[in-house]
């Protein structure tokens, strides 16, 4: 697949994710000479992401009730790991978790670090970053269902709850080896999914139910996450809820 066919592919992705009309292909799907991507009505007309390659995708399900609770030092939260690549000991390069915020602390400083932090439950989540660099300190609050803030790592600044504690996705990664989008997705209709070259796919269930081939099952807190292994498959998931859908890119380094 060329880089342009890539790119079509990525936007494609963008606005399925997003549950966006897209194009439908009038011929049935039939253009597989030029790799383009066509979108299939879904439910409620929702469009059914694919593309006209064969996605190289092993896959990971990582159950909610199997991570593990671990208390923060200053007492106000914990956090549940889901998964950080590459593992082994290794320092990662990007991580999901999960964290249970009781009450305002200091946020910790992740240098070179990007990150993107959602609202799962609770009433309500307020950020509140120092003044740096001549600019004003500011407050960015998260007071509906599944609003998020992105934001450097390395940035100074503390956050709680505005009324009573809160459940929160957390999506970090280096910013020098991986590009990262997340979208927040009705499960209205399906979502098929396929790994390009250096991909990485994550869906977080936030509420209700996924189902996918061969009896795959998610239920809420679950996370699903493929990445391109050489090994030949895709994936189709259909579901009732809301999911969050992770795409992550590693970045090409010339030299």
């Amino acid at each position: 697949m060329g880089e342009q066919q890539r790119v079509e592919c990525r936007e494609w992705a963008r606005r399925a994710a997003m549950g966006m009309d897209a194009q439908v292909d009038r011929n049935g799907g039939s253009d597989k000479e030029v790799g383009r991507p066509v979108a299939l009505g879904g439910a409620a007309g929702r469009p059914v992401f694919v593309a006209h390659y064969t996605g190289a995708m092993s896959i990971r399900i990582l159950r909610f009730d199997d991570s593990q609770r671990q208390p923060w030092a200053n007492g106000a939260g914990s956090t549940r790991e889901l998964m950080q690549w590459p593992g082994d000991g290794q320092p990662w390069h990007w991580r999901l978790s999960i964290a249970d915020v009781d009450r305002d602390a200091p946020f910790s400083s992740f240098p070179g670090v990007d990150r993107i932090l959602v609202l799962l439950s609770g009433d309500g989540l307020v950020l509140r970053f120092a003044a740096v660099d001549g600019e004003r300190s500011r407050e960015e609050r998260l007071e509906s269902p599944f609003a998020m803030a992105r934001f450097p790592g390395e940035a100074e600044l503390s956050g709680g709850p505005i009324d009573g504690p809160t459940t929160d996705f957390n999506l970090m990664w280096r910013r020098d080896s991986f590009d990262a989008e997340l979208w927040v997705r009705p499960m209205v209709g399906s979502i098929q999914l396929f790994a390009s070259p250096g991909e990485t796919w994550a869906l977080h269930v936030a509420a209700g139910h996924v189902d996918g081939e061969d009896g795959l099952h998610l239920d809420a807190g679950d996370t699903l996450v493929s990445r391109d292994d050489g090994s030949a498959r895709h994936l189709r998931l259909d579901g009732a809820g809301t999911a969050l859908l992770v795409r992550l890119q590693e970045r090409q380094h010339e030299g």
